[in-house]
């Protein structure tokens, strides 16, 4: 017989149904969703943000959980809180410069359906939140392509709704299932002031089959300690064959392989991508918040990390090595993590590194229990110029820069996290050729796409 939408919800609770063009799947390859909500379905104080095509806000799984801004009159033709935007009810259209979020292309409706659906007439989905109040951004047209510059607005408008004098919106965390071109200072700066608000971004590592250590792929691989960057995994544990990887710029896995969500009109339809994988992390970090208010936005990332179940698919492939999961036995899951540890390189990539003399190389090691920092790493080195590894917020982001002071060949002992080898050569002499430049491969140019 045909599954119910509710049934295909692998994610949620796998039993080894058949999806989609999956086959059968692995018993309990799945976070849990349901067994979670025993603790907590989720609470419409919290508030979580989508940057993407929009939402289509009329779906009867979606119209409960979405955001209604306190400070606008729907209707009126006017901007009230004089933001910029009129009407601006449960979210914007920055391309349009618009105050209605409404999706013409699907992808961002089945992301919110993955973080927050209703299930409003029994026959639809259930997201990981049954209840949570989600702002859209739409910046991606009805092709799925966009604007930089209105992506940044998108962020822009969740910073201001956050830090509004009258009802301000406390945001959580955002999605951003979309990714394309190069490094951007400007998006680097956006995603940092998201940061010191305390706003989480879940970030899709990308569907191009490739290492984002190598070749990286943005935003997922901004070097900013609020990015959560996310790889897909299939109803058998397996990494999605398209997903990329890293294991020291890709955080975690998630459910991202046949995928049943809202869409327009009404509808529901199966998707895959690390963009499906992404709003499970969002969607997770709503439910831990709902739970638990007083949880940082630190903690909210680290409990998510590394609370996963540890998987071989993602062993060697993220810097946790583990599927997401919402609780569990032994320790595991967010909600009943115990001692659970990720201790990971995030800098330097390379295990070898060359510089020249009176260069600097820097270092960054995560170490985390469950929600709140490690010890300090210690580091083993063959020589005396010591390398000292600083955490002054207690996150478990552990930083520090080691300055080359003369030639030779040093080497960095992480443990777990690896041994990092420095070659230091000396300064180049006037006149002399350059014939050591890096070898890195230069990201590729990629359009946005969903």
């Amino acid at each position: 017989p045909e599954l119910s939408n509710y049934d295909k919800q692998w994610a949620l609770h796998n039993e080894g149904q058949k999806v989609g063009k999956s086959k059968e799947g692995k018993i309990d390859a799945d976070i849990n969703g349901t067994e979670s909500w025993e603790y907590s379905k989720g609470d419409r104080k919290v508030v979580i943000g989508i940057i993407d095509t929009g939402v289509w806000y009329k779906h009867i799984d979606l119209k409960p959980n979405m955001w209604v801004n306190s400070l606008e009159i729907p209707g009126n033709d006017k901007d009230d809180d004089e933001n910029g935007f009129v009407d601006d009810i449960h979210g914007i259209n920055s391309a349009k410069k618009s105050g209605d979020p409404l999706d013409d292309n699907g992808h961002g409706t089945h992301c919110s359906g993955i973080m927050g659906g209703a299930n409003g007439d029994g026959k639809g989905v259930y997201g990981i939140n049954q209840k949570v109040s989600i702002i859209g951004c739409k910046f991606l047209n009805a092709r799925g392509s966009g604007r930089m510059s209105d992506a940044l607005v998108c962020m822009d408008y969740f910073a201001t709704l956050k830090t509004r004098e009258k009802d301000p919106v406390d945001v959580v965390a955002i999605n951003n299932s979309w990714g394309g071109g190069r490094r951007s200072q400007a998006m680097y700066d956006a995603i940092k002031k998201l940061r010191d608000l305390g706003i989480i971004f879940v970030a899709a590592a990308g569907n191009e089959y490739g290492n984002n250590d190598r070749r990286p792929s943005y935003p997922a691989s901004y070097k900013l300690d609020n990015v959560i960057s996310v790889a897909a995994t299939t109803n058998k544990d397996e990494k999605a064959y398209f997903s990329n990887y890293g294991l020291h710029s890709v955080h975690v896995g998630a459910p991202g392989m046949d995928i049943v969500s809202t869409f327009l009109d009404n509808k529901y339809k199966t998707f895959s991508g690390t963009s499906m994988a992404s709003p499970y992390v969002t969607g997770l970090i709503g439910l831990l918040k709902a739970n638990n208010p007083d949880l940082t936005w630190k903690q909210l990332k680290n409990l998510v990390i590394s609370s996963g179940t540890p998987i071989e698919a993602m062993k060697g492939k993220t810097l946790s090595g583990r599927r997401i999961r919402a609780i569990d036995e032994k320790g595991i899951g967010a909600f009943s993590c115990y001692n659970q540890e990720v201790f990971s390189r995030i800098l330097p990539i390379k295990d070898q590194v060359k510089i020249k003399e009176g260069e600097s190389v820097k270092f960054e090691i995560l170490h985390i229990n469950c929600a709140d920092a490690g010890t300090k790493p210690e580091v083993l080195a063959d020589h005396d110029q010591n390398l000292d590894l600083q955490d002054p917020e207690h996150t478990g982001d552990y930083t520090g820069e080691w300055k080359a002071e003369k030639a030779g060949t040093y080497k960095f002992d992480f443990g777990d996290a690896g041994v990092v080898t420095v070659e230091v050569k000396e300064k180049k002499k006037e006149g002399d050729k350059d014939d050591d430049k890096d070898g890195d491969e230069k990201p590729p140019r990629w359009p946005f796409e969903a």
